[in-house]
């Protein structure tokens, strides 16, 4: 174990001088995610989506979730797989916190460099929405590997498609969106091998072009930024800055609660849960979703997805 951790007093694991980050996020952003995950549609429907991919791909031994925010995966994975032991990395401190408040043990406020991969047995890696907001994904793949045992698995969710990027990936800090095929080239590029590479999300696909990409290339919506370029970082994530009531609402799908209803309190304008607002999809909006989403788990776990708003894949290391 390194030397240089400490544990502090709310029981996280840190380095007083932390390796500086690479990772393109904005800074409040656990905290804006925080208050949405638990009820969230996307969260909610994506964790589905991750725990699958597990499932059919499993790991034996240790797991660490780099990157993994406020915890909300490794929780859902600690319910599965109780006997298991799981540790989060995570660069911010205010995700820590907010992984602490679910419970969870073994969190670390560091980067991969700091983070004691020989205390641990591990054989699995998590990066779940990740290295979409890494400049040099080959390098921290090549990182991870190095302090990883032969066979390791590293599952990877992404945004998908190129194509499909919008005010919404500037906003966000995502670096690239991805798909099938640059994932697999990735592996390969790292000497790895690909288990699986496909996507999830693939009802959302057309609606998100509609109401997020057409919107930004027609210069309709603004970013949270200057200057708008492919490596910008913006200080409001897990939102959208939408011009237009379809925007507002596409977010506000993705953002609201599972279970709808009058009682709904989504503010879509900034995607956080704060009041209520003209913009709310009704129940037979998230109904049809859900059996969309149930249909598609199902395809999902026994062959796999050709399309999709997300990309997911897993690796092996030799």
């Amino acid at each position: 174990m390194d030397n240089r951790l400490i544990l502090d007093k709310n029981n996280i694991w840190v380095v007083p001088q932390k390796t500086s980050s690479t990772i393109s996020y904005p800074e409040r952003g656990n905290d804006r995610c925080f208050s949405i995950e638990d009820e969230s549609f996307w969260f909610r429907f994506r964790n589905d989506a991750i725990l699958t991919l597990i499932e059919k791909f499993p790991f034996a031994k240790d797991f660490v979730d780099i990157g993994g925010g406020n915890g909300f995966q490794l929780q859902e994975l600690s319910r599965k797989l109780p006997d298991r032991t799981l540790a989060l990395v995570e660069p911010g401190y205010a995700g820590c916190l907010n992984a602490k408040s679910r419970g969870l043990d073994n969190v670390y406020n560091t980067n991969i460099q700091d983070f004691p991969f020989a205390k641990y047995d591990i054989d699995g890696v998590g990066l779940f929405d990740v290295i979409e907001h890494i400049e040099d994904a080959f390098s921290f793949l090549e990182d991870i590997s190095a302090r990883t045992p032969k066979n390791t698995r590293i599952y990877i969710t992404a945004p998908a498609y190129g194509w499909l990027w919008s005010h919404h990936d500037i906003n966000a800090g995502h670096v690239r969106r991805y798909d099938a095929k640059a994932l697999r080239e990735l592996a390969m590029r790292c000497e790895m091998r690909t288990l699986y590479a496909g996507y999830f999300f693939s009802y959302l696909v057309l609606p998100a072009f509609l109401l997020r990409t057409v919107p930004y290339r027609l210069g309709i919506v603004k970013t949270n930024i200057a200057k708008d370029t492919n490596k910008s970082i913006s200080k409001t994530p897990c939102a959208v800055i939408p011009a237009k009531a379809g925007i507002q609402c596409f977010q506000g799908v993705l953002d609201c609660p599972i279970k709808s209803g009058n009682d709904n309190e989504c503010d879509f304008t900034n995607g956080l849960l704060s009041k209520p607002t003209q913009h709310a999809p009704g129940d037979f909006i998230l109904n049809l979703l859900k059996k969309l989403h149930a249909l598609e788990m199902r395809r999902f776990a026994k062959k796999g997805i050709s399309l999709g708003l997300s990309c997911a894949a897993v690796f092996e290391t030799r």
